[in-house]
């Protein structure tokens, strides 16, 4: 009996829901049929009583159907008639419906569990690295008599590791702050062209990919924005052209002001996004691909955090072609004024 239940719980949720929906479909169509075979027999029963009467008064037989009592019987038959293929049909619309939603509704809790499953896998990747990174080199540095250039080298290493824990930390926690609305916002006047530079000259010093920087940034755009949110948004975005722009490619940064907006546009060369991936790939724990098979590292929020703190900046994000190859990711602020301060001064966006 235990084997027979465990056997039972392999079968997949998705394949039990469709036997309960069949069976319901096929029960009720069973009852409806039934219903209309007992319609049919009375009306058959009826006609045959009042045939009879025809009979025993000693009437054409033929009569009864010219007769107003046979006309009645009919008109009865088929107003239950209808009424039975009316509940039928709103049933079928009702169940169909039904059907719909809690499939989708399954849908989206597998894809949610297999999303999950994908973040575990790659946060333990995430994590496991550069622990061991920095193990390493500690390990190395305590164990033996280095000179001072390979312990400078092992010490660059285990704070490219270190760096790269903080930022993976700091992505989790902005993601948990977005989800339950904690984060507060501040908005002051920011240098985006300064910050920017800085930021993308920190990453090419830190990342121990071989990538090239072009930088097109125009020089002095302010906007009004929260530090740390915009700091996330420029370090997320030229961290996934990293990952994704293969070894001596350049990825390009372009800033530009034009029309009251400012385009900030993120430009690599890698493998790029499929047109029916690119309203998927903002969404939280989404990679492309399958987790235990894809090389590239990340943990699916990157995206998710960039989309959330750009739209609080009253912005828009979008991914388009590069060619020949890869992805252009755009950032558009909308030129604003500040018009509500706190006592130190900062705007308090929602």
């Amino acid at each position: 009996m235990s084997s027979f239940f465990q056997n039972f719980r392999k079968i997949p949720t998705i394949s039990v829901f469709y036997v309960l929906v069949m069976i319901i479909a096929l029960s009720f169509t069973v009852a409806s049929y039934m219903h209309y075979n007992t319609l049919t027999s009375n009306l058959n029963t009826q006609i045959k009583n009042l045939e009879n009467i025809y009979v025993e008064y000693k009437l054409p037989k033929e009569d009864v159907l010219n007769s107003s009592d046979y006309e009645r019987l009919q008109r009865d038959y088929n107003s239950q008639t209808l009424w039975v293929i009316g509940q039928y049909l709103v049933f079928l619309v009702i169940l169909g419906f039904g059907t719909y939603q809690v499939k989708a509704s399954l849908d989206r809790e597998m894809n949610l569990a297999r999303q999950q499953k994908n973040f575990m896998l790659s946060i333990t990747h995430e994590l496991k690295s550069p622990i061991a990174g920095i193990k390493l080199a500690m390990e190395t540095m305590l164990s033996r008599e280095l000179d001072a250039p390979k312990r400078k080298l092992l010490s660059s290493n285990a704070l490219k590791d270190s760096i790269r824990l903080h930022d993976l930390v700091n992505n989790i926690l902005m993601a948990a702050k977005i989800e339950d609305e904690s984060f507060e916002f501040k908005a002051s006047r920011q240098n985006l062209s300064s910050l920017t530079s800085e930021i993308a000259k920190k990453l090419q010093e830190t990342t121990q990919a071989n990538r090239a920087f072009t930088f097109d940034i125009k020089d002095k755009v302010f906007i009004e924005a929260d530090r740390m949110a915009i700091t996330s948004i420029v370090t997320n975005l030229i961290e996934n052209a990293i990952k994704y722009t293969e070894n001596g490619d350049a990825v390009i940064i372009r800033l530009r002001e034009e029309a009251n907006k400012v385009r900030l546009s993120i430009i690599d060369t890698g493998v790029g996004v499929a047109e029916h991936e690119k309203q998927n790939i903002f969404q939280k724990f989404y990679r492309v691909g399958d987790e235990e098979v894809r090389k590239t590292k990340g943990t699916g929020l990157g995206l998710f955090i960039v989309k959330q703190l750009v739209e609080r900046h009253k912005g828009t994000i979008g991914v388009g072609d590069n060619q020949p190859k890869g992805s252009i990711f755009t950032v558009v602020f909308p030129v604003a004024q500040l018009d509500k301060t706190d006592s130190s001064g900062a705007v308090m966006m929602g």
